[in-house]
């Protein structure tokens, strides 16, 4: 199978990047007159932290909310306003689907998996170990196949809907050791939680539980020798002062995150709202998808090595493929639960031929 190195992004593509930056927070208001529709204000929760930046230029998961916000309120010139909360503000990560769904707070920004546990069709949306693809497949994936069908009909039995997906990055490893296939993970322990820890054991690794707060003191100690996260967490987190390898392409990429809204204060808004919330959250998950995800990428791997010494290591084809082949009980395992899961997995695979 030809795999897509999804890494390559050169200066002129970041220049495009800032020019995009500007062209999306600068662009006019919806022509539309929104000065008879009412004043709404909602309160999103992010389940990631500040600060708003990863690096110069390049918004982070929590920048990604407040980006949106910004959009909305500029679209609809200041009617519709979006305060934005951070990681922990007003609920704890593992609670902001019960937040939304029971219309605690209208939105919330954070990765599926956290709520994987309700129902399986999540955990699959997240992305499972071995989907790996280009930035540019997965957003049409997202935004030209039934994929948000197919999961919305699932997220509005728990009175949630999911207004749009986008990219956070790749599911890289950052590791104390260097690894070029499986066997290089035998018996070494791995941070790794939900499927993935699953999909570890199947490589060979053992998975450790670890709060991503004591990833670095874990790193340090040697009480892991390694994580499973986006590789910016080497540079953001400083990881790569304790663990020195970062693998390429991540064996889940890039994982989605999504925009989750109150099913009520959604079918509340006039129709001009919902034309304009859907709207701008394309518009942004689109742009993500073509800039953010792969600035992200270059930026890791020139700074990673050029500021913390760290080395980048490559997965040959072959390896990819045995890191694949050795996943597959895990996307049998979810393709059993629903004929959704199914139907997603088909779109997941289909993914690699965009």
């Amino acid at each position: 199978m030809m795999v897509k190195k999804m890494w390559h992004f050169s200066t002129a593509a970041l220049f495009i990047f800032l020019c995009g930056l500007i062209i999306s927070f600068t662009a006019p208001a919806l022509s539309a007159d929104l000065s008879d529709l009412p004043q709404v204000n909602w309160r999103l929760q992010s389940a990631y932290p500040p600060p708003e930046e990863l690096f110069p230029g390049v918004p982070g998961a929590y920048g990604q909310a407040v980006k949106l916000a910004e959009m909305v309120k500029k679209a609809s010139n200041g009617r519709f306003n979006i305060q934005v909360f951070p990681s922990g503000a007003l609920f704890k990560t593992r609670e902001l689907f019960n937040a939304v769904g029971t219309g605690a707070i209208e939105m919330a920004w954070a990765a599926p998996l956290y709520w994987g546990g309700k129902f399986p069709e999540a955990a699959v949306q997240f992305g499972l170990p071995g989907y790996m693809v280009s930035y540019q497949q997965a957003k049409k994936m997202v935004w030209e196949t039934n994929w948000l069908e197919i999961l919305r009909r699932n997220y509005a039995k728990h009175g949630v809907y999911l207004l749009a997906d986008t990219e956070v990055a790749q599911y890289n490893m950052i590791l104390t050791f260097p690894c070029h296939r499986p066997a290089d993970l035998e018996g070494k322990k791995v941070r790794a939680t939900g499927m993935m820890a699953k999909a570890l054991k199947l490589w060979g690794g053992v998975p450790v539980k670890t709060e991503p707060s004591e990833i670095y003191i874990a790193l340090q100690r040697g009480t892991i020798e390694g994580t499973l996260y986006p590789a910016y967490a080497g540079i953001t987190y400083k990881l790569f002062e304790v663990a020195k390898y970062a693998t390429w392409p991540g064996l889940s990429a890039p994982l989605q995150i999504s925009m989750i809204v109150n099913q009520e204060a959604y079918r509340k808004l006039p129709q001009a709202y919902k034309d304009l919330l859907n709207e701008q959250a394309r518009k942004w998950s689109e742009w993500c998808y073509d800039v953010r995800g792969p600035a992200v990428d270059k930026y890791v791997r020139e700074h990673g090595p050029k500021d913390f010494g760290a080395k980048m290591i490559d997965f040959s084809p072959e390896a990819i493929e045995e890191f694949l082949e050795l996943s597959q009980p895990v996307w049998e395992s979810y393709k059993k639960r629903s004929a959704d899961c199914a139907k997603l997995e088909e779109l997941l695979k289909k993914a690699k031929t965009f």
